[in-house]
């Protein structure tokens, strides 16, 4: 009968009908956690983490005064845009380089100017100034103007320097390129000294930082 009750071997009592719920249920645990597990893996594949040093993405990274500790959630899935820290693997271009950490500023077809005003360096993006609010210190970037540029490195030999409307220079990033610069403007080597660089260098997206000091940071450098 299916309201009979059945004593198992220790005197439980339990009736079939809730045995069969419960079966439900510890097979809809398994599979939610067959789920998660399979998502943690695709997750884990797409992403890494990695160490950051130096001074080059101060006061947003390595705010302190060892420049190094904080570490970088990086996804290696995630479309780049303007405005994006990304790793950049310049070791075909700069072999003592190797990994960069910086900023996207402009991408292939953006137009790009510099401008110094009295010292106070403006950058525009398709006529449009760039509000950068994670500069450290705005009025010593060590950003030059185009023009002073071109006269110390060779890169301009990438693009073609056009004069706008208003006498300064400006460039169109070449379709398939990109063009950083690193938040801390006076330490950095970046697209001021290499010119714009492949998309192929990307090697990922900077999610979120975590700071020298922060529990995941203390608990990703116990893991290694």
């Amino acid at each position: 009968m299916v309201n009979q009750e059945l004593d198992d071997a220790e005197g439980v009592v339990c009736y079939p009908r809730y045995s069969k719920f419960l079966s439900i249920i510890n097979t809809l645990a398994l599979i939610y956690l067959i789920v998660v597990l399979l998502l943690s893996v695709c997750w884990l594949s797409t992403h890494y983490v990695k160490p950051i040093n130096g001074a080059s993405m101060q006061p947003g990274i390595n705010n302190n005064d060892e420049a190094t500790g904080d570490i970088a959630l990086v996804s290696t899935t995630a479309t780049m845009k303007r405005g994006d820290i990304v790793i950049i693997d310049v070791s075909s271009l700069s072999p003592e380089r190797g990994l960069l950490i910086k900023r996207v500023i402009a991408m292939g077809g953006d137009k790009l100017k510099i401008t110094n005003n009295y010292g106070y360096i403006n950058i525009y993006v398709n006529d449009e100034l760039l509000v950068e609010d994670y500069i450290k210190d705005p009025y010593n970037q060590g950003v030059s103007t185009f023009e002073n540029i071109f006269n110390q490195v060779g890169w301009y030999t990438k693009v073609t320097v056009h004069q706008d409307t208003d006498g300064t220079s400006y460039i169109i990033i070449p379709d398939g390129y990109f063009f950083f610069m690193g938040d801390n403007r006076g330490v950095s080597f970046d697209s001021r000294s290499m010119g714009p660089v492949a998309y192929s260098l990307c090697e990922g997206v900077v999610e979120t930082i975590f700071p020298k000091g922060s529990f995941m940071n203390n608990f990703l450098n116990s893991l290694f």
